[in-house]
């Protein structure tokens, strides 16, 4: 794309900051230079015109169109193999809960417990253990 977007900036006698190189989700890589160096494009056939807008004039080269459909195919390809290893990582990760449920339930008794011995060992009054007395009493 590099090479083409050279090849387009001499064809149309612009420099790196007329000429942009930009992509969207939807249309992929194009074009852009401002609505004032439009007129160089006007009447030249080797470009096709996508849109316009205030942000400026938007369009393609074929060499561009050609390696942006390539570019597209490999991403579709690319996102359906990832939503297929997502699917087989959650599959796999479900195994594990009833295992990461009973460490969970370990580490919070450990951490309850560290807690106590924390407390029990850092008052200024040494802890004592309290006597259960009968209610009658």
């Amino acid at each position: 794309m590099k090479a083409d977007w050279d090849v387009v900036m001499k064809d149309l006698q612009l420099d790196s900051k007329s000429l942009k190189l930009e992509s969207t989700d939807q249309l992929g890589y194009f074009y852009r230079v401002t609505m004032k160096d439009e007129k160089t494009l006007r009447n030249n056939s080797k470009y096709k015109m996508i849109d316009a807008n205030k942000a400026g004039f938007r369009f393609a080269s074929g060499t561009l169109k050609r390696l942006n459909a390539e570019y597209m195919t490999a991403k579709k390809s690319y996102n359906e193999q990832e939503v297929t290893i997502v699917k087989e990582l959650c599959k796999v990760a479900v195994t594990y809960l009833d295992t990461m449920q009973a460490i969970n339930d370990i580490t919070a008794e450990l951490d309850i417990l560290c807690a106590f011995a924390a407390a029990a060992t850092s008052v200024p009054i040494p802890y004592v253990r309290p006597k259960i007395l009968p209610a009658s009493e």
